[in-house]
């Protein structure tokens, strides 16, 4: 890695804890990746998204009480602004959400 080369900054939620670990051990091992938080419920997602401000979030769209399943105020969120991936299993409900916004 160059010292131009910036570390990705992650933050992974995920409802279900060893999946979140899981993740979040895998990419802890790559080079340029530092893992912020694993976080395993929408409000923890959110107080690490007004304090650790990272580059990119990895959440389950299952997630309870997570940005999308509820709508959290803009003071919430702060700055982020979540750019949603299709996730087969659950592509109409994410489509519908990521449009919503």
């Amino acid at each position: 890695m160059t010292s131009r080369s910036k570390v990705i900054r992650i933050v992974v939620a995920d409802s279900n804890q060893m999946s979140c670990q899981l993740l979040s051990e895998a990419l802890a091992k790559q080079r340029g990746i530092s893992i912020l938080a694993s976080v395993v419920d929408g409000e923890s997602l959110l107080r690490s998204l007004q304090t650790l401000k990272p580059d990119v979030v990895l959440m389950s769209a299952a997630l309870p009480d997570g940005p999308l399943n509820r709508r959290p105020s803009s003071q919430e969120l702060g700055n982020w602004n979540p750019h949603c991936p299709w996730i087969r299993s659950e592509e109409r409900r994410v489509g519908k959400e990521c449009r919503s916004r």
